[in-house]
């Protein structure tokens, strides 16, 4: 039973802890894209998201994550398969979140055969600036830059389809 309080009691702290405001606008960070975006390799997501005018999904992943990898998959059929009007990004946060390296990073992507925009950056509070608290996590971002949705855990396609189009059609309202 002494347990058993002591571990509710660690969940609570651990739970207060993470638990912060919600934010509302998507926070800035430099990218330094693996394969080259656009015309170049690096760039700001605000840049990506206002040259774009169009919903931004965000995910955050890492190399020795296992769901993460499970989950590249489907965001690669979705990127290759999908007419709405939206882009991936893939940002790899293991050195952030001590979960893989670049160069593990690099080797993933090669391995896994993934031509979606896929890089990192080296912002140390990135994970806590989007209130990430687990991989995979993923964000979807609207053109004027506020948070839709921020869903963590492994997403298959059927159901970053369904939110993706969810999205669209609030974004066209």
């Amino acid at each position: 039973m002494q347990s058993k309080i002591i571990f509710l009691w660690f969940l609570f702290v651990f739970c207060f802890l993470s638990c912060k405001n919600p934010i509302d606008t998507a926070p800035e960070f430099d990218i330094v894209f693996y394969t080259s975006y656009g015309n170049s390799t690096e760039s700001s997501i605000h840049k990506v998201i206002s040259s774009q005018n169009k919903p931004i999904i965000l995910n955050f992943w890492a190399s020795n994550c296992f769901p993460c990898r499970a989950e590249m998959k489907d965001f690669q059929l979705f990127f290759e398969q999908s007419e709405l009007e939206t882009l991936i990004i893939g940002i790899d946060v293991g050195n952030q979140s001590n979960l893989g390296t670049k160069n593990g990073a690099k080797d993933l992507i090669k391995e896994l055969n993934l031509t979606y925009p896929l890089g990192y950056s080296e912002k140390k509070d990135l994970l806590e600036n989007y209130g990430i608290i687990a991989l995979p996590s993923t964000v979807w971002i609207l053109p004027n830059k506020k948070l839709y949705l921020k869903w963590t855990g492994i997403l298959n396609k059927n159901t970053l389809n369904k939110i993706t189009k969810d999205l669209i059609k609030n974004t066209n309202n």
